[in-house]
């Protein structure tokens, strides 16, 4: 049985998750599976309980609804496809894409050469872009969150629309990181702060096992 809360429907209804479509919503490390192309089969088993798959990672991994017992909203878990445990990622899907977006903001996709479609960009780490091109990247990383804050009006809450606003008049900035060193709207320690004011802990927050079907565990 699958697990599709109202909201992903209505973002399938919005044209949001077919890649095809003008108005695809593009979310990093997030390629969203349109309702009527989602698996009828389970893939992942939490224990008895079947999770719901509706995106895929760039590395393969699965984003999967967790249903709550309650009946209420179900949570985000991401589940890395190599691996037997899962983790909960948010408690919702609004702040799943939140979050995702958030990170995305940290990472080194704007410090490379000049692009029109920043998000189709990962940039070598320890890689200094020229001034001209990081002030390129900073108008496209601008214009890119503008339009995030635009379009999720409906799915996100005010407070994070608004963070979302302020983060399209950031500048980029020197980060300099475990994985690297680059360009970027946030640092890490301002991604956990703006994660910690804008969104629900999700429950549990530690990992938990899960059981893939024969067809789909690489573990």
């Amino acid at each position: 049985m699958r697990t599709i809360p109202a909201l992903y429907e209505k973002m399938d209804a919005w044209g949001m998750l077919d890649y095809r479509d003008s108005r695809y919503l593009w979310v990093f490390d997030m390629k969203w599976i349109p309702v009527k192309k989602l698996s009828p089969e389970p893939e992942i088993y939490v224990g008895d309980m079947p999770l719901t798959t509706f995106a895929r990672g760039m590395g393969g991994d699965y984003w999967c609804f967790l249903p709550d017992a309650n009946g209420t909203e179900p949570a985000v878990c991401f589940c890395e496809h190599t691996e037997p445990e899962g983790s909960v990622f948010a408690s919702s899907l609004p702040d799943a894409i939140f979050r995702e977006i958030v990170f995305y903001g940290s990472t080194a996709c704007f410090d490379d050469a000049p692009t029109t479609s920043p998000a189709n960009v990962v940039a070598p780490a320890n890689v200094v872009a020229p001034a001209n091109v990081v002030a390129s990247n900073e108008e496209a990383a601008h214009a890119l969150f503008r339009q995030y804050a635009e379009r999720l009006k409906d799915i996100l809450n005010d407070k994070q629309i608004a963070i979302l606003k302020e983060l399209a008049k950031k500048p980029l900035t020197w980060q300099t990181t475990p994985y690297g060193e680059w360009h970027a709207l946030l640092s890490d320690v301002e991604v956990d702060q703006i994660l910690s004011a804008a969104i629900q802990s999700p429950k549990p927050p530690l990992p938990f096992p899960i059981r893939w079907t024969e067809d789909e565990c690489e573990v």
